[in-house]
């Protein structure tokens, strides 16, 4: 049964048992429920379409049938720089931030009793755990953004402005297709590593490895290992 199948079927019965207080019942699970099963099956949905796009541009490449040029709205293009595609991840950066230890006031210690310098003394260390828990290595700046692919580079629009990422100053590249994400990390060390995640990742990773590798890297990867045993079953 389809979600908009059961939600029918739930309201007729919400109907009939009115009176018995059954109805008020499912309309509170309803209420609960269906947001949830709604957002899953739109998730589901477009992950398909995901997984579709991505062996689709698989074979266009490795085929070697070129890509047509894309128009984007506000992003200048460098010379002899063409967009190829675009699509919507979540973006994030992996880095860490500086902190302060957080001090006392060594005046003001003098005169507490020996209760309150405990208290002072677990107050501030908690405050330092909670600091360098925060100021940890994580993945930070998730957002959705808008991303496109150029023969030159990788653009995302993050943080109300457009980051340029050069395929030749990517280091290395992880595409984890059974997750949906991908993540990059750049020669200079300075740059945090980034990572996309979403339901168009399969075919960011698809134009990715292309770019950085040509053909013989779509063929070799075991990342794609899927993609390839799918086109040779199409095309027997």
């Amino acid at each position: 049964m389809t979600i908009t199948g059961g939600v029918v079927a739930l309201v007729l019965i919400m109907i009939a048992g009115t009176e018995s207080g059954l109805g008020g019942f499912l309309l509170l699970l309803v209420v609960a429920v269906l947001p949830r099963a709604i957002a899953h099956a739109r998730k589901r949905s477009g992950r398909k379409e995901g997984a579709d796009r991505a062996a689709a541009l698989f074979d266009d490449l490795t085929a070697g049938r070129a890509l047509k040029p894309l128009d984007v709205d506000g992003l200048v293009m460098g010379h002899a720089e063409n967009a190829r595609l675009e699509f919507r991840a979540t973006y994030s950066r992996l880095y860490g931030l500086e902190h302060d230890q957080p001090m006392g006031n060594i005046l003001l210690l003098g005169w507490l009793g020996l209760a309150e310098l405990i208290g002072v003394y677990f107050a501030a260390s908690r405050a330092r755990k909670r600091a360098e828990a925060e100021a940890g290595l994580r993945w930070r700046d998730v957002q959705v953004a808008r991303v496109v692919l150029t023969n030159q580079r990788l653009v995302c629009r993050a943080d109300h402005q457009w980051l340029s990422f050069y395929y030749r100053e990517i280091s290395a590249l992880y595409p984890d297709m059974d997750r949906w994400e991908v993540v990059l990390e750049f020669r200079d060390a300075r740059v945090a590593p980034l990572r996309l995640d979403g339901s168009a990742v399969r075919a960011i990773c698809v134009y990715l490895c292309w770019a950085l590798h040509g053909r013989r890297g779509l063929t070799s990867d075991p990342a794609f290992a899927a993609l390839r045993s799918a086109g040779r079953r199409a095309g027997m």
